[in-house]
Formats: structure tokens, sequence, C-alpha cells
């Protein structure tokens, strides 16, 4: 079924003041439904576009991951970077970059996970628009691993908040990219002036290929939508040296590291119980990241029943094991990430509880965990439903049992610049 995504409802009715300047954030992957660019569409004379904006990788996606993305033109409109390493005021607009815009289009493709930073950038240019008094328009998009499955710890503590986890949201949210800008508006103050463009035809229960859409990798290393599958557990990898198959043609699908041993590995995983996946042996040589040009030996994630497959509980659980395999080689990333004040794997987790289990306890200790991540999840559940868009929905909504913690007021954790008395 080849659904009408924002754009193409949103160019059926531009709903646009005359005369309007407008600003637009987005990237060389948001096209429309016949694949034509959105920029490029929008530029066929329904606005007068001002500036652009940038996410992460830049407008063409071609600067690596935790790599400064300059300013750049495209058609001759200044694209202004949203993604700086020097000042983490380089990830939202400066105040006078909006303050002469009447309306912000946002149009980007999410993967359904809280690290993939698009969602922050939005949320920082909806904290600028909100002081500059300038409309936000997002044009929405599927999220490409369902709309249903929601799964992880959520991140509540400030400490934990991060680039990579900026609103309090599970690792795997289940939001297509208007929801997350109503959740955003919802726990973010000041709230902006905000419209969502829904789509037409898509359902939560979809996965990318029922959209019948021409999959466009969103940044470089989300190459398919399996990619994306596989996204929300083995980006914890991120938080240690063993790779993440960063390098390959297979990011994110392959694990391994120099010191393993990929027989014994994947006996071991395959006799976990968890469903959905099966972990083959495999070796594999980074052309970049870490261990580049060093064989690594690892498995790879063949995810064999999507529908039942939790890649949370199976990233975490892979980590735990490779640990307790080596405990000598194996170490968390210490380095700077994405303006986090805590290690990067308990920001991508949402706590120091995991690090802690994974380094003095047992599978048990963290499969507990997990099940009471589960448990807390619930405790923002009342503000994720209430993002949901009920255009979406393939069958009434559960009521909803359990209290809210009312988290009404949740700011951000980056410097974003504040509008003057």
């Amino acid at each position: 079924m080849r659904i009408h995504l924002g754009i193409d409802t949103f160019l059926e009715n531009p709903s646009l003041p005359r005369n309007a300047r407008v600003a637009l954030l987005t990237n060389y992957a948001a096209t429309t439904r016949s694949g034509e660019r959105t920029a490029d569409a929008l530029l066929r004379g329904v606005c007068e576009i001002a500036r652009m904006f940038a996410p992460e990788h830049g407008f063409w996606g071609d600067v690596a991951y935790l790599e400064e993305v300059n300013a750049e033109e495209y058609r001759g409109i200044p694209v202004e970077s949203l993604y700086g390493i020097k000042s983490s005021a380089s990830l939202a607009p400066r105040l006078d970059q909006l303050r002469d815009i009447d309306v912000l289009l946002v149009d980007l493709q999410d993967v359904g996970a809280r690290y993939f930073t698009y969602a922050a950038t939005l949320g920082n240019c909806m904290a600028v628009a909100a002081q500059t008094r300038t409309r936000v328009v997002v044009l929405d998009r599927p999220n490409p691993i369902n709309g249903c499955d929601v799964e992880g710890n959520v991140n509540f503590a400030r400490p934990f908040m991060s680039f990579v986890g900026q609103y309090p949201l599970p690792n795997r949210h289940g939001l297509t990219l208007g929801e997350l800008a109503r959740f955003i508006n919802a726990v973010q103050r000041p709230a902006c002036s905000l419209e969502v463009v829904p789509m037409r035809g898509w359902k939560r229960s979809m996965w990318w290929d029922d959209t019948e859409l021409d999959w466009v990798h969103p940044s470089p290393n989300m190459a398919t939508p399996d990619t994306a599958l596989v996204y929300p557990g083995a980006c914890l990898f991120e938080g240690t040296n063993v790779s993440e198959g960063r390098g390959t043609t297979h990011p994110f699908e392959l694990i391994g590291a120099p010191w393993l041993d990929e027989v014994r590995l994947a006996a071991m995983l395959n006799a976990l119980p968890v469903d959905g996946v099966q972990f083959q042996p495999f070796c594999f040589r980074p052309a970049f990241n870490k261990h580049q040009g060093e064989r690594c030996h690892g498995v790879f994630i063949r995810v064999t029943d999507r529908g039942a497959f939790r890649p949370v509980r199976a990233g975490m659980l892979m980590i735990k094991l490779m640990r307790d395999l080596n405990p000598g080689a194996f170490a968390w990333n210490e380095a700077f990430y994405e303006y986090a004040t805590v290690p990067a794997i308990d920001t991508l987790t949402g706590s120091s509880d995991f690090r802690t289990i994974v380094e003095s306890g047992t599978v048990a200790d963290l499969e507990e965990w997990i099940a009471d991540a589960e448990l807390r999840r619930l405790l923002i559940e009342p503000e994720r439903q209430q993002a949901l868009l009920a255009e979406y929905d393939d069958a009434p909504r559960a009521a909803l049992t359990q209290s809210s913690r009312g988290v009404t007021d949740h700011s951000m954790l980056l410097d974003v610049p504040r509008a003057e008395a």
C-alpha cells in the first residue's frame, strides 16, 4: 500500500500564509512518495524558502558519525548546520536565524530509536521557535519499525540526558516524527506553535516494506530498514569498545571485536531465551571506526521474526555476555560523547544501573532490571499516548490504567539560546 506522506498531503494544500518567509529543516533523504526530494518539490513555486537547516550528517548525509557539519548551499539557498562538535549552542538555530521566519517546515526521516539525533534537532528548533514565535509545521513520515512496539528504559534523570537522549522516551519509542514533535511540545517549555501534517494510509502496525516506499538511508550507516530494526539494541555498542559494524556494509547488524571467539559467542547467544533472532558466527574487517583494518570476530544479527524480536533486550544481553567472556579486553567508551556528562553507555541506557550490572551482576540480575525498566516505561506512557495521532490507529486503544508520572515541564538539557526580554 503506497501511502501519502506528510509532504504529499502538504503539497496538495500548502497551509502557509501569503508571502510567508519559510525556513526548511530537512536533508536529502526526505522525498515525496514519487521520489522527488522535498526541497525540490517545495521550490517549484510552493513557497519561498529563505534558508535551510541540516541535521547531523549534513544535507547530503555524507558527513560521518561524530564529525562536525559545516554550512553549505543548496540551489543557491544557505543551508545552516545544526550539528557542531565545539559547542552545544551549535545544535540549535540562533535566535536571529528564526526571528525573521514566519514558518519553519520540518521533513526528516526518523528511525524509531531515541538515540537518532534528528528528534533532538527537531526539539531544539521547536525551543527556539517558541522564543521567536515562529510557527513550526512538521511533515510526518513513517516509523520504519512500526508504531506499535515500544521497548526499553526511559531516561528520566537529567544527568543521563544528552543529544542522543534528550527527552524522557524509551529506547524504542513507537512514534512517528510528527508524534515525536507532539510529545516534545508536551514536555518542553515553552511550547511552540505546532502543526503536524499527517500521512494518509499509514497505519501503526506497518513496517517499512508495507509502505511500498523506496528506502533512502537517512544517515550514512542506516543502510536498510533491517538496519533500523536492530539499531535500538545494537546502537548500545557505541558505549563500548566492541565494533557495531561501522566501516562494513552491514553496520549494526555485525557486532564483534578482535579478542572474541565467534563460534563460542554465537553458540552462547543462541542459547539465551531471545525470540525472533539467530546469531550467526561472523568475521569482518572494518574499513574505518573501531578496530579499523583488524579482523573482528563476532556475530551477524539475523532477525527471523521481527514481530517477536526485542532489539533492546537482545543488545543488552549481548553486551553482558561479551563482557563476561573477556572481562580483561572489554571496556566502556570513555571518549567525549554527544555532549554527555556521564559515560556513553549510561546516556544510551538512561541509567548507570546497566553498566553496574554488566560489571558485577549476573544475567539473571540483568533480566530483572530489563523487566523493571519495562514497568518504569509505563510511567511515561500517558504522555506518549497523548502524542499519538488517531488516524494511524489500526484498532481502538486499550484504556490506560497506569497513572501518569506528570512529566510536564521537562526542560531541555542543552543550552539553547534564550530570547532577550
